[in-house]
């Protein structure tokens, strides 16, 4: 039975084993095309960031004298939402650099999965992006460079919507087709293991934040376009909806996905590169202590005054009985 995304997370190897399955089934629609359209490098760079993950987990548990927990399938998932980052055709040691920085700095020193600050996957991709700038943020289709959908709107160029969100030839491995995101993001709803205030709360805000400071008002072509193009919705239906390093409380995810929408707009308008969203997440996912804590100490708050009215309804209505 599918657990709801507000009770607390068990770290059990039979849940983790659950949870990663479906994260896999939701992953799959994406990766099956991005096989399709990118073919043998796709592939290539799932199995070496899965590997990497995967052995990386297993040395450390290994020569650190834990219990090994391969089969959770945690590491696998991590591999696979890290290929979904990177671009298409990157040299053999990014994702094997990638992978074992995710799953030993981000995952395996922290005390395992459920224990990491932020996402595994995001942060190795933050970690990548600044180690290896240049291969990282290289778009080539048959090893030829093309302008990407939001370089040609930035020089005031037209683009076809609806080749965005059915089927894209560059960018990252993950951002390929909106379509395929947006079915595994609604597996994941369908399986209540996410919760979709992040994910839209966070695109509102994104989308209003792009009218008032763009220059380009509310184009709806213009907006529609930042948000299928640049990796946004893979960001926003995989990584902002992540249940261990976004807030439990409602009101912590609604502060956590406005600051996100706001924070990614500014890094997209004023920024130079769209992979920029990914320090805008990796950076409100830091605050999600202190937001569990806000929404902690305002829940603590109502309940001692409603126990206080309830105390002093208690006592006029003794008086009332003596008189």
């Amino acid at each position: 039975m599918a657990k709801n995304y507000n009770t607390p997370i068990l770290l059990g190897t039979e849940d983790l084993r659950s949870k990663s399955f479906d994260m896999l089934l939701a992953l799959t629609p994406v990766l099956i095309f991005a096989v399709w359209t990118h073919g043998a490098p796709a592939l290539r760079e799932m199995f070496l960031s899965v590997f990497a993950c995967v052995m990386s987990q297993w040395l450390f548990r290994y020569f650190m004298k834990k219990p090994l927990r391969l089969t959770d399938g945690t590491a696998v998932v991590t591999g696979l939402m890290l290929a979904c980052c990177l671009p298409p055709n990157v040299p053999v040691y990014v994702p094997l650099l990638g992978g074992a920085f995710a799953q030993i700095m981000v995952v395996e020193l922290f005390g395992g999965y459920g224990n990491n600050f932020v996402n595994p996957a995001l942060a190795a991709q933050g970690f990548l992006l600044v180690s290896f700038s240049t291969v990282m943020s290289t778009n080539t289709v048959d090893a030829i460079s093309v302008a990407t959908p939001l370089v040609r709107m930035a020089d005031g160029q037209t683009v076809d919507l609806l080749a965005m969100f059915l089927n894209k030839t560059y960018g990252t491995v993950g951002d390929i087709s909106a379509l395929c995101i947006l079915i595994g993001f609604a597996y994941l709803l369908i399986r209540r293991r996410i919760n979709p205030i992040v994910p839209a709360v966070s695109t509102g805000v994104f989308a209003l934040c792009l009218g008032l400071f763009s220059g380009h008002g509310f184009d709806g072509h213009y907006i529609l376009g930042q948000i299928l193009g640049g990796g946004f919705l893979f960001l926003v239906c995989f990584f902002s909806s992540d249940p261990v390093t976004t807030p439990r409380k409602a009101s912590g995810k609604l502060i956590f996905g406005i600051v996100f929408g706001a924070l990614y707009a500014v890094f997209r308008v004023f920024g130079k590169s769209p992979e920029n969203g990914a320090y805008a997440l990796l950076f409100v996912m830091l605050l999600t202590p202190l937001l569990d804590i806000m929404a902690t100490g305002s829940e603590k708050k109502l309940n001692l005054r409603a126990m206080k009215k309830e105390t002093e309804d208690a006592g006029e209505g003794g008086k009332e009985a003596r008189s």
